[in-house]
């Protein structure tokens, strides 16, 4: 309370059981934008071809999962991508820092959930990524692959024997 005047309550979304404050469902709307940004290297300015790409990763991963969080997620992606990727655009964090916030909030979700999530993010979004930039769009480059073995890394830092179990290295990244 400042000045005597009560904050207003705190926006919360409900999905599967679990609430998310404001704040965490900005971050969980925004985690496909920087797998995107992770596999493709840059976190504005992005190509026509990756965004025609990014769209059709994202609608496959939709098609593909059952999961009420994953489908809401992508629902809202599909569903308003420019005014998302402009929201992206002007949030703050790095690529590393968002997808940590990621991995925090989905820590807290019931596991199959969070592995869906995740499943829809790093496998999905993140390999057709990859590999409709690679040559001929048949297979991913290296580099990209590289790249998205980091991201899934930061996705796992937070879980409990990740590093030992090697969850980054086997969450679908050839």
């Amino acid at each position: 309370m400042l000045g005597g005047t009560p904050s207003p309550p705190e926006e919360v979304v409900t999905i599967t059981g679990s609430p998310f404050t404001a704040q965490e469902w900005q971050a969980l709307r925004l985690a496909p934008f920087w797998i995107l940004s992770a596999v493709v290297g840059r976190d504005r300015d992005f190509t026509e071809p990756d965004r025609v790409a990014f769209a059709v990763a994202v609608a496959r991963a939709r098609a593909t999962t059952s999961d009420p969080l994953t489908t809401s997620v992508l629902d809202a992606c599909t569903g308003r991508f420019d005014l998302l990727l402009a929201e992206y655009e002007e949030d703050e964090r790095s690529v590393g820092s968002g997808l940590h916030d990621v991995a925090g909030i989905l820590a807290r979700t019931a596991d199959d959930h969070g592995a869906a999530f995740r499943d829809a993010l790093v496998r999905t979004i993140g390999v057709s990524l990859a590999t409709a930039r690679g040559p001929y769009g048949r297979t991913a480059t290296v580099e990209d692959l590289q790249r998205l073995r980091l991201a899934a890394a930061l996705m796992t830092a937070d879980e409990p024997g990740a590093a030992r179990s090697g969850l980054a290295r086997t969450a679908g990244v050839a």
